[in-house]
């Protein structure tokens, strides 16, 4: 465990390097040029390391008695076992902490943070590239908050009523006396490097430190809290999610002989205007197809091809909103009722074939569209609904062998109208929360995340 990193935020960028020194801040009373180039430090090696971990189908260190645990006896017991190899000696309390730049205690904490996150069969169960951009959004939260339950764990109330933290196997600090050198990292002085990272640093032990002493976690409820650390990371995830869910509709609408005689403009404004309803019913039908009657009886929603949640799912969303968090899952609890009661419920018992899903996936999009966009989407929608409605006609007779369809066509496109209608009704939603500024981050194309 490296002695210093509370001091500072480090970052790991897309390509796996550490960026040390901090970019300077224009218009900052903090602003200063560095004397030094920035260090880079390539960390490739330590990068291979971890995906070698990470691809594993099995997580080291288990027992006879491992796989008769429930979950989260598992991440326990592997949180413990890490833990115990470390033991903790006579701590040592130091003066000065140097700020040091990251070397092989730091590839030692990734590899041990990666090897209990293998332990929840449910992080095995994705992909590697899923799995490296979990891991690179959590470790660092997770690291620090277990050296502040580490730090409670040793000494109790002390934390908060004397100020000790624990640094690493052997030392500690006293946050009122102990004086943090950064000339390692930066030509910045200690004073304004305190200044910039010091409140964090307080906040952390007022707002986490103090509660943790006061409630005297046990072990499983340590265990619990780093693993919704991990899993309430969602909000984050869902972006990733959403993205490759983009590229997904966009390279099916360009299959389509009449989406591509839409001109560039049009093209943009029928995919902002469809994308997320056609995600979100896809999503539905596929998770009918993965769970059955448990999709409705136990409400469960595949997000992606390798995650999913039920509607008890906790998500944390502080990172967007400082609204509380089960006020903002309020207002899109009703919408999700929705979807699995008007949508979910009918899928199941009407089981569309590939073909039927297709016509109702195409003639929503070019409705929907056609309504935002007008003009030339009209028109072209008219034509391919037309021609639609033609297809699915022969596709009854000739491959279903199914003259008298009109009953069953109903209840589908009843399905397509009510996931209309549940999408325009999250746009409002969406609207009064844009309007009350419930969320505190914007987008350059804010209409793309309308619902």
């Amino acid at each position: 465990m490296d002695r210093n990193s509370e001091s500072f935020d480090e970052s790991m960028s897309s390509d796996g390097s550490f960026s040390l020194a901090l970019e300077p801040v224009q218009h900052s009373t903090l602003y200063q040029s560095l004397k030094n180039p920035k260090i880079l430090i390539d960390v490739t090696p330590t990068i291979n390391k971890l995906k070698t971990v990470l691809a594993s189908s099995m997580p080291p260190l288990i027992n006879g008695e491992y796989f008769k645990m429930n979950t989260l006896e598992r991440m326990k017991f592997a949180l413990w076992n890490y833990r115990s190899e470390r033991k903790f000696g006579d701590l040592k309390f130091e003066k000065q902490i140097i700020v040091e730049i990251p070397n092989k205690k730091w590839e030692c904490d990734l590899i041990r943070i990666a090897n209990w996150l293998l332990h929840s069969e449910h992080f095995r169960l994705l992909g590697l590239e899923e799995k490296m951009a979990i891991f690179k959004k959590i470790w660092m939260r997770w690291r620090k908050f277990e050296k502040w339950l580490i730090s409670v764990d040793t000494f109790g109330h002390k934390v908060y009523k004397e100020n000790v933290i624990v640094c690493s196997n052997y030392n500690a600090a006293n946050l009122n006396k102990v004086q943090i050198d950064y000339s390692n990292i930066t030509d910045r002085s200690n004073e304004e490097m305190n200044q910039l990272f010091g409140k964090q640093l307080w906040r952390m032990q007022r707002e986490v430190a103090k509660p943790l002493a006061e409630l005297s976690p046990s072990t499983i409820e340590m265990t619990y809290m780093l693993c919704q650390l991990v899993w309430n990371s969602l909000v984050r995830q869902m972006f990733a999610i959403f993205e490759k869910q983009m590229v997904v509709v966009s390279e099916w609408l360009i299959q389509q002989p009449h989406f591509r005689l839409l001109g560039e403009i049009e093209r943009w404004l029928y995919f902002k205007a469809m994308w997320n309803m056609w995600r979100r019913f896809e999503r539905f039908e596929m998770s009918v197809k993965m769970f059955g009657t448990r999709t409705v009886e136990q409400r469960k929603f595949a997000i992606s091809n390798e995650q999913m949640i039920t509607v008890g799912f906790h998500i944390d969303f502080a990172e967007i909103t400082d609204i509380p968090n089960e006020s903002v899952q309020e207002m899109f609890k009703n919408s999700m009722q929705k979807f699995f009661d008007q949508v979910a419920k009918p899928l199941l018992e009407l089981r569309p074939s590939s073909v039927e899903m297709a016509y109702m996936l195409m003639t929503m999009s070019w409705q929907v569209a056609g309504k935002q966009v007008q003009g030339k989407v009209v028109e072209i929608g008219e034509q391919v609904c037309d021609e639609l409605a033609n297809n699915l006609h022969s596709y009854y007779l000739k491959e279903e062998m199914r003259s008298n369809y009109a009953g069953r066509l109903v209840r589908l496109m009843s399905v397509v109208n009510a996931v209309i209608k549940i999408h325009q009704e999250r746009r409002k939603t969406m609207e009064l929360a844009r309007i009350f500024e419930i969320f505190k981050v914007e987008f350059s194309e804010p209409d793309i995340f309308d619902c």
